[in-house]
């Protein structure tokens, strides 16, 4: 009888220790640049007029700054849009989306970045 219970203190000793190596691993995912806002008003301060910002979100893209031009798009995604200008900006979303693939395949730093900055804006969501 005394080894039963000795076998429960043994027992008892191990889960003290399973709970001090949990706080470590909980720690990682606070460390994770993903878990931080982004902020993308120093980037680009996108036009007050709505069909103005999608022109200026065009322009950016067509001349590849693709990282002001995904800032613009982010920013003009978080205003009262019409149903046209919704889809309008949409559309400039997958465009400037197929555009970044593509430079990025291609090796394309700044694309990178611009991918980088939509895929943190829209995991912090």
């Amino acid at each position: 009888m005394l080894a039963a219970c000795k076998k429960k203190e043994e027992a008892a000793v191990i889960p003290p220790s399973a709970p001090e190596t949990a706080p470590v691993a909980q720690a990682a995912p606070e460390q994770t640049p993903a878990a931080a806002p982004v902020d993308i008003t120093p980037l680009v301060t996108a036009p007050a007029d709505n069909g103005q910002a999608l022109s200026a979100a065009e322009n950016l893209r067509k001349t590849k700054d693709y990282e002001r031009a995904a800032a613009t798009l982010l920013q003009i995604q978080q205003r009262q849009l019409s149903d046209q200008q919704a889809a309008a900006a949409r559309a400039a979303m997958v465009q400037l989306q197929q555009d970044l693939v593509n430079g990025v395949s291609a090796g394309d730093a700044k694309a990178k970045r611009a991918a980088d900055l939509l895929r943190a804006a829209h995991s912090v969501r």
